[in-house]
């Protein structure tokens, strides 16, 4: 018999979490490349509704913002100069942000 004393009425739950990360898995989704002076981008659906998507320059400059709060499979960004880009995209399942050259 276990003695109560010793138990004091306790459990322990052990968990081992798994190092998944719904946020970088949908990143890795999403596909941003140049096409001569457009920036494309594919696999939105997966984001659900996209709120906007904006452009910023190596400086923090806001190139470009487009809002659409509608759901997406891709789109083309026309128009865009060339040099290094973060596109980061809003949307209902997150922030996220890629790295471009154009």
């Amino acid at each position: 018999s276990l003695n109560q004393d010793t138990i004091d009425n306790r459990f322990f739950l052990h968990v081992n979490l798994l190092s998944t990360d719904v946020a970088t898995n949908l990143s890795e989704l999403l596909n941003v490349y140049s096409l001569s002076d457009n920036i494309m981008i594919d696999g939105l659906l997966n984001l659900g509704d996209i709120q906007s998507i904006e452009v910023i320059n190596l400086s923090g400059q806001l190139i470009d913002r487009n809002v659409y709060n509608v759901s997406l499979e891709s789109i083309a960004l026309s128009g865009m100069p060339e040099g290094m880009f973060f596109v980061r995209i809003n949307a209902d399942k997150g922030s996220f942000v890629k790295k471009i050259f154009n």
